[in-house]
């Protein structure tokens, strides 16, 4: 099967099942999530960079020059998707907690991103991060500096892995400026039990041993950050199976289809790939249609136990799978043509 069927085949599936369920933004409600985001991106961006380097606070000239209005452009999305699955995890969720997992979340993809483009470079910035023990960093704060001075050349001189290990500090100073007392000890604890078992997970699906140990520590990967960043915003240190593991495991086998067919050329860690072996395979089993019927349920149920603002956090995941606007916003669009009248559908 051609890699163009297999991602068309992908994209039905997934609009489909989205569709159904009542997961899909009309044109207006993706147009003002995507207005929505910009605002916030540039605004989280800023607050981020000053926290990294905190002798930025006072000085509004101060910037930091990116390899492209592209990587900004990136980098604010990732911190939008912490904060608006914060929002949705925990309504109330305060302002300095949501930054905080906006930061989290900028952190984590940051590191997945140096895994899947090097593995000598991840399994070394994973190493390095093992070595200084990440549930000790959330027990008990640490003076910066604390990994960038133990980082080896290789790491330091990467442009990078550097500002990766400089978000990575950031993040461990905000838990403690957030969560500093002594009676969220047990919140910091369960905060770095899970990042530690994310570590695993990722150095797995660096170094992938096959069948169902691939499987779940690909699933790992996507549904421990969520459960990270619900723990944060909704202050609940008990492991239970709630709405961000939902979440998560609705955007893990999203993320498994819309990569399918880059994935197989890349040699990337893949659960569809792991267990069919090739994209065609796949569609033809019918495990793509599946698998786009369980990210439905399993994000559905995910929002429904949420509760909170979703517009934002669909925007992203819509946009992600590349999937059009929902049938009621060109119902609406016809008759509004038709009849002078404007409608929008509700999410």
């Amino acid at each position: 099967m051609r890699e163009q069927d297999v991602a068309e085949t992908v994209r039905r599936r997934l609009e489909q099942e989205l569709g159904r369920r009542g997961l899909l933004l009309t044109d207006a409600q993706l147009a003002a999530a995507d207005a929505d985001i910009a605002a916030e991106g540039k605004r989280l961006l800023r607050a981020m960079l000053t926290r990294c380097y905190p002798h930025a606070r006072d000085d509004p000239s101060f910037e930091v020059a990116f390899a492209s209005e592209r990587t900004a452009a990136r980098l604010s999305a990732a911190l939008v998707f912490g904060a608006a699955t914060a929002r949705l995890l925990a309504p109330e969720v305060a302002d300095e907690v949501m930054t905080l997992c906006a930061i989290f979340n900028l952190g984590i993809g940051l590191i997945d991103s140096l895994c899947d483009g090097s593995s000598e470079t991840g399994l070394a910035l994973l190493g390095l991060l093992d070595r200084h023990g990440l549930v000790a960093a959330a027990a008990e704060p640490r003076a910066r500096g604390w990994l960038c001075h133990d980082a080896p050349p290789a790491l330091a001189s990467e442009p990078t892995a550097a500002f990766t290990i400089e978000i990575v500090e950031t993040f461990f100073a905000s838990l403690h400026d957030a969560y500093g007392e002594a009676a969220d000890a047990e919140l910091r604890h369960a905060v770095g039990a899970r990042l530690q078992a994310a570590l695993k997970a990722e150095r797995r699906s660096v170094d992938p041993v096959g069948g169902e140990r691939s499987v779940e520590s690909s699933r790992l990967t996507s549904v421990l950050p969520f459960v990270v960043i619900e723990t944060l915003a909704r202050r609940e240190p008990a492991a239970v199976e709630t709405a961000g593991t939902l979440i998560g495991e609705a955007l893990w086998r999203i993320d498994d289809l819309v990569d399918l067919c880059d994935d197989a050329a890349s040699g990337a860690l893949n659960a569809l790939l792991v267990l069919y072996g090739e994209p065609g395979r796949a569609v033809e089993t019918g495990a793509v249609a599946r698998a786009a019927a369980q990210a439905g349920d399993a994000l559905r149920d995910g929002l429904a136990l949420a509760g909170g603002e979703r517009r934002s956090f669909l925007c992203f995941v819509q946009r992600y799978a590349g999937v059009g606007p929902s049938a009621a916003s060109i119902t609406s669009s016809n008759s509004s043509s038709s009849t002078g009248r404007s409608t929008s559908g509700g999410i």
